[in-house]
């Protein structure tokens, strides 16, 4: 299930003017697969007390006819009234990568570090293959 992007993140995201023309022509199918992807992780129990997914937004890709790369930040809610350090190793395994300091702060919205998506085209759809951290 995709949850819809909170409509300040639309309007960010649609300023920028890389991302969203990368967005507007970045397929369906692929997308649905990193989102589906990450967001798995998130509903996981040891983070679904912790974050909510968002959005995403595609930041740039490449592709042939049957692999693609992309390039995805992620934004999430912190929704705990328990504490967790940015740099713990649950918000990393959680946001697959983040950067910063400090706490997060409830009712707050985050986004995650650049992730590189790897994914290969399969008879029954598009497949993650590789998650790698833009250095």
């Amino acid at each position: 299930m995709v949850r819809p992007v909170v409509p300040w993140l639309v309007a960010g995201c649609l300023a920028l003017p890389g991302p969203a023309t990368a967005e507007a022509q970045f397929g369906p199918e692929p997308r649905a697969a990193i989102i589906d992807h990450f967001q798995a992780r998130i509903d996981s129990e040891q983070c679904a007390r912790y974050f909510r997914f968002e959005g995403a937004e595609i930041v740039n890709w490449t592709a042939d006819k049957t692999s693609l790369r992309a390039e995805v930040v992620f934004f999430v809610s912190f929704v705990s009234d328990h504490a967790l350090e940015r740099e713990s190793a649950l918000a990393t395994y959680c946001l697959g990568a983040h950067r910063g300091t400090g706490f997060f702060e409830n009712s707050k919205y985050y986004r995650s570090a650049a992730l590189v998506y790897s994914l290969s085209e399969w008879n029954a759809g598009w497949h993650v293959d590789r998650v790698d951290v833009q250095p």
